[in-house]
């Protein structure tokens, strides 16, 4: 008996937005920019193949010394290298123009819905995974649902459209600990040095009075400072379908991870 063919699952990812969303979540937080691993993402989102959009500027800005725009143009092209060399990924790339300031990509956006519609109108895949926050993208994702694809997004909470997200059959949020998920980072044997981590659900809260309380959802949320370190607790919600509560040793930290992977929160 054969073994029963792999669901196709191809990813397609808006690469200009990738980026943004991994420099101001993830970059920000840690404090430095940390070593992509494509094979994770890969693994991580089940996909049989990746379609990878980006634009490359080779235009020297007013701006840059010679040295800069060479470094530039190294970190560019080591940035593709590390994709195009990945199993399993198919790098489209397009062109940036306009004047300094102003500079825009052009030709990225229709390479992805070209190849995201021909792929569905032939049947190559099952499901579709767009990484991408741009509402401009809510038509092509009707035009698969309607050809019967099943669609999923990935998108940052706070700049992706929630028209795009409505449009699709499910919704992903990227969130600090998916983008961590899909990196090399230092510390990965201990994440915690990096990014709060989740205590057991059955792990004893404070008994004190928090030292501060917010509201999320319009619900109550509940800081501790305890044992060196910062506990918080979330209330059961849509967000996070069940009470959690996360620990960290820095709180300013702490704050900003949740209010990245679960909203914006209202400290009292």
């Amino acid at each position: 008996m054969s073994a029963p063919l792999r669901q196709a699952n191809y990813l397609f990812i808006d690469g200009g937005y990738f980026r943004r969303v991994m420099a101001d979540r993830l970059f920000s937080f840690v404090g430095s920019e940390v070593r992509i691993r494509w094979d994770f993402l890969r693994t991580r989102t089940n996909a049989t193949r990746v379609f990878y959009y980006d634009s490359v500027d080779n235009e020297k800005r007013q701006s840059e010394t010679e040295s800069e725009y060479q470094t530039r143009l190294d970190q560019q092209n080591n940035y593709i290298s590390a994709i195009s060399a990945s199993p399993g990924y198919f790098l489209r790339l397009g062109s940036v123009s306009g004047s300094s300031g102003k500079r825009r990509q052009k030709e990225v956006d229709v390479l992805l819905a070209v190849d995201m519609l021909t792929h569905s109108h032939n049947k190559n895949m099952e499901l579709a995974i767009l990484v991408a926050g741009d509402k401009d993208f809510k038509p092509v994702v009707d035009a698969l649902v309607n050809q019967g694809t099943i669609v999923k997004v990935m998108t940052d909470k706070r700049s992706g459209s929630r028209e795009l997200m409505q449009a699709a059959d499910s919704a992903d949020r990227l969130g600090l600990r998916a983008l961590w998920s899909f990196t090399d980072g230092p510390n990965r044997s201990d994440a915690s040095q990096v990014l709060p981590i989740q205590l057991d659900i059955n792990q004893k809260l404070p008994s004190e009075a928090p030292a501060q309380v917010g509201m999320l959802h319009g619900q109550r949320v509940s800081l501790w400072q305890t044992d060196g370190r910062w506990v918080a607790s979330l209330p059961h919600s849509l967000e996070t379908l069940f009470q959690t509560n996360w620990a960290f040793h820095d709180e300013v930290k702490l704050k900003e991870f949740l209010e990245c992977d679960f909203g914006p929160i209202e400290w009292q």
